[in-house]
């Protein structure tokens, strides 16, 4: 279940490699996988 999270991976290893910057929705999508994985291991 947490191998969903390679995107996540993938944007944040943009910001600090590449320097690039996210936006609102980026964000928000790494906020929603996060509590989606958090809700699934719960379960």
């Amino acid at each position: 279940m947490v191998t969903a999270l390679y995107p996540a991976g993938t944007v944040l290893l943009a910001r600090g490699v590449l320097a690039e910057r996210l936006h609102r929705g980026q964000f928000i999508g790494l906020g929603t996988a996060a509590v989606a994985v958090g809700l699934l291991a719960l379960a």
